[in-house]
């Protein structure tokens, strides 16, 4: 941004604090409750792109908000983990959503759906309650499967 007060333009933004204008909502559609959680703002802003809309991030903005229940580092890069089993069963579930629809680019869901791969092994190394995590993983990826082949 040239200004660092002013807003910017972004592709994907959380949906908490998100300021959505009426008239948007009416052309673009509600946020997708079929993700309840995880890929729910990434799914609309695409589809709001998709629909001709821009996306800003105001910087005088400020929301306390969190991230996940574990962080660390590796190689310099911090590294947010939300282990529990809930969260961890939406994330992988909604990621395999993501390639049923067309208005998600193939390089995104090719993208996340690497990702995913690396961000739960890095969570199966360091996770206390193996068990209960990859129950829920398996869950995930058992719905998600589910999902694809759904009419």
């Amino acid at each position: 941004p040239n200004n660092e007060s002013e807003p910017f333009e972004v592709s994907l933004i959380i949906s908490s604090g998100s300021i959505i204008p009426v008239t948007a909502l009416n052309d673009i559609g509600i946020m997708n409750e079929d993700f309840f959680i995880d890929y729910v703002d990434t799914e609309w802003c695409l589809r709001a792109i998709k629909n001709g809309y821009k996306i800003y991030v105001s910087p005088n903005a400020l929301m306390k908000h969190a991230i996940g229940d574990k962080m660390f580092k590796v190689l310099e890069v911090l590294i947010y983990l939300s282990i529990r089993g809930m969260r961890r069963y939406y994330r992988v579930r909604n990621c395999l959503y993501f390639f049923k629809m067309k208005h998600i680019p193939l390089v995104l869901k090719l993208r996340d759906f690497i990702f995913n791969i690396i961000h739960q092994v890095i969570i199966i190394i360091n996770v206390g309650n193996k068990k209960d995590y990859i129950y829920s993983l398996l869950k995930g990826i058992k719905d998600g499967v589910l999902y694809l082949y759904r009419k």
